[in-house]
């Protein structure tokens, strides 16, 4: 496949609800700030954890991997 091919079918669709699911978990670790108690840091710990392989994933990605 060169290089033009994939640009007129590049997964535009993935791209996008990637970016939409590391806004979600941005999202939800803003609205818990500031921690109340313990099951609030587990929520956000859960979340960062998330946040960080959908990077990763999203990294992977772009690199054509």
């Amino acid at each position: 496949m060169n290089i033009s091919e994939f640009e007129r079918h590049k997964p535009k669709e993935t791209y996008k609800r990637l970016n939409e699911a590391i806004e979600k978990y941005q999202s939800y670790i803003r609205e818990i700030d500031p921690i109340m108690d313990d099951s609030d840091c587990a929520y956000i710990q859960a979340y960062e954890e998330a946040l960080t392989d959908l990077k990763d994933i999203k990294n992977i990605f772009l690199s054509g991997k």
